[in-house]
């Protein structure tokens, strides 16, 4: 059984953080696959699955200095791959939508446009048109209210609607999918058995059990050597 202690509730006029519930009437409109959609957190809280939202800035000083530089704006969404959208949902139960701070129109224009023309046309997920913040407010810090555009950040909910990871990095450093893929499958390892996922856990690894002899046990396995030469290796 897992240690996790019972969140607390968020609410619509407050953002969340890690430990807390998102609120369920957090919803917005998003574009997929050329039509309209509205996301609705309560819909995948309801279906007892995970969400990945990736927030990613569209303008601004920090996305000026990027295009200028010859990056393409939506690396980080063409990164994730269809391939990692289907091994998630059909393996993790897991959700990947993209937020950006664009008008409904703009993100359609993108999404009519090949990636190769630096649009996001036959991207695996969904992405919402937060170009108000009105969704990206319900998460503690994703939202600069001031400047009026998103912080490049991800947030992970589990399956109770819990903010499991709230990360912002500042707009010039982007993110690694193959870490949201680790943290994503450490979440669900971590809930499936109340174990936990020590430093540099991977998909297929060992988990940590929490009682003394247990970890005695892991780190001895990890650290043969090191058990060996302190007598600590039986």
């Amino acid at each position: 059984m897992s240690n996790y202690r019972k969140p607390a509730s968020g609410s619509s006029s407050q953002p969340v953080s890690v430990g807390q519930v998102a609120p369920e009437d957090a919803t917005a409109v998003a574009v997929a696959g050329g039509s309209l959609q509205e996301v609705s957190l309560r819909t995948y809280r309801l279906s007892h699955s995970y969400l990945l939202l990736l927030f990613l800035p569209t303008h601004g000083p920090a996305v000026d200095r990027l295009s200028d530089s010859g990056s393409d704006l939506f690396d980080e969404f063409h990164a994730v791959s269809a391939d990692m959208v289907k091994e998630l949902h059909d393996q993790h139960k897991t959700y990947v939508v993209g937020v950006v701070d664009a008008s409904v129109d703009q993100v359609q224009r993108w999404m009519d446009t090949p990636a190769s023309r630096g649009g996001l046309q036959e991207l695996p997920f969904p992405v919402i048109c937060d170009g108000a913040g009105r969704f990206s407010c319900h998460f503690a810090g994703v939202w600069n209210a001031k400047a009026e555009l998103l912080h490049r950040a991800h947030v992970i909910l589990d399956d109770k609607g819990v903010v499991r990871q709230l990360t912002i990095n500042d707009a010039m450093v982007s993110r690694s999918v193959g870490e949201l893929y680790r943290q994503l499958t450490a979440f669900r390892f971590t809930d499936e058995h109340g174990e936990v996922c020590p430093a540099d856990w991977n998909s297929g690894d060992a988990g940590l059990a929490p009682d003394p002899e247990a970890s005695r046990a892991y780190f001895r396995e990890k650290y043969p050597t090191e058990a060996a030469e302190s007598g600590d290796n039986k």
